[in-house]
């Protein structure tokens, strides 16, 4: 079974929802008479697809769109991973995918729909995200880093401690869903363990000998890896 899916842009989440699109088709077993064109809204106006944008202006906000043209589906996103939820949104609709949870048992089935081209799917928050303490299982983490996506999560927060000791397993599969990520928590010791300071068991706030190093410490990781979020909390006392 062929279904002819193009994309408009080669964003790696774009590219990333038409292997997922095309992954779930194949699942189905059943002739699919659409093809599919993935974008943001952007790329269908210069391509000439649709003639107006009616997307929210913030790309950050995710926002997706499904227009249908006879036998076309153009799934059109405000931002890069958003149009890898409304992927995700055409297989729960057309296909009955739920997901709801890791070992879910899908009852798959192609049943034809109909997508009103007025309706524009929002999330009610604009930051959606799922909090990641200390668990480094990374086999689990890879679990649900796929089930969030599926889901509509947008961020994953990580102590400075715990991003460390998983990101080189788990960096690639938070980029091409386009999650932002967002450490922080209680990491003073952890970012100060190469300072003498780390040695004391509580940390002297009156010192401003280390707070330059640690704020530059942290500057350098959030432009490595290009993190837009950080949280720092002092350590208790």
């Amino acid at each position: 079974m062929s279904v002819t899916c193009s994309i408009l842009t080669d964003e790696k989440p774009v590219v990333y929802a038409k292997e997922e699109l095309l992954k779930y088709i194949q699942q189905v077993g059943q002739p699919i008479p659409y093809t599919f064109v993935l974008g943001m809204e952007q790329d269908f106006i210069e391509k000439g697809l649709v003639e107006q944008p009616t997307l929210k202006k913030n790309s950050t906000i995710d926002t997706f769109q499904l227009v249908q043209k006879n036998s076309e589906i153009y799934i059109i996103g405000s931002n890069p991973r958003s149009v890898l939820y409304g992927v995700y949104h055409t297989c729960k609709k057309l296909f009955g995918y739920k997901w709801v949870h890791f070992l879910s048992k899908e009852n798959i089935v192609y049943k034809d729909a109909s997508f009103e081209s007025s309706t524009l799917h929002t999330g009610k928050m604009g930051r959606r995200g799922l909090v990641i303490e200390n668990y480094d299982d990374t086999s689990f983490l890879l679990q649900i880093i796929d089930w969030a996506a599926k889901h509509y999560i947008n961020e994953l927060f990580f102590t400075f401690m715990l991003w460390d000791k998983v990101k080189s397993e788990i960096e690639k599969e938070i980029e091409k869903r386009g999650f932002t990520i967002t450490i922080g928590g209680h990491s003073m010791h952890y970012l100060l363990r190469d300072i003498s300071v780390s040695d004391k068991r509580q940390i002297n706030y009156s010192d401003d000998s280390w707070k330059g190093l640690l704020i530059d410490k942290i500057k350098i990781i959030s432009k490595k890896h290009h993190l837009s979020k950080g949280y720092l909390y002092g350590q208790p006392i």
